[in-house]
């Protein structure tokens, strides 16, 4: 990655990475959040090859600010419609957001 990425850990084995997703290893993570809204259709497609190709069992749920268009091979995806959470850049006005929540199948 680039001077920007950033490991913190934060105690309990919880580490938080700041980078390129499409660079970093997640090949231990076990919960992900993805701020993927300007993410491209088509780089949403790369990306949910790689989390399907590269992520172990472990990885049990994906948060993503934008929906994988294809799905992701061997996750649920849950009713965005349902899942609506506050964002900072829309708190001011009392709106709310999507988040798509996939988990692992088992």
């Amino acid at each position: 990655g680039g001077h920007d990425d950033a490991v913190v850990d934060c105690g309990a084995g919880v580490w938080l990475v700041r980078g390129d997703v499409a660079e970093c290893d997640v090949s231990q993570a076990t919960v992900m959040y993805i701020s993927s809204l300007c993410f491209s259709e088509d780089f949403m497609l790369i990306l949910a090859d790689k989390l399907v190709r590269e992520s172990s069992p472990q990885l049990r749920a994906i948060a993503s600010l934008k929906r994988f268009p294809a799905g992701l091979n061997g996750f649920t995806e849950c009713d965005a419609d349902e899942e609506q959470y506050e964002m900072s850049w829309l708190a001011e006005w009392g709106h709310t957001s999507s988040v798509w929540i996939y988990l692992r199948d088992l």
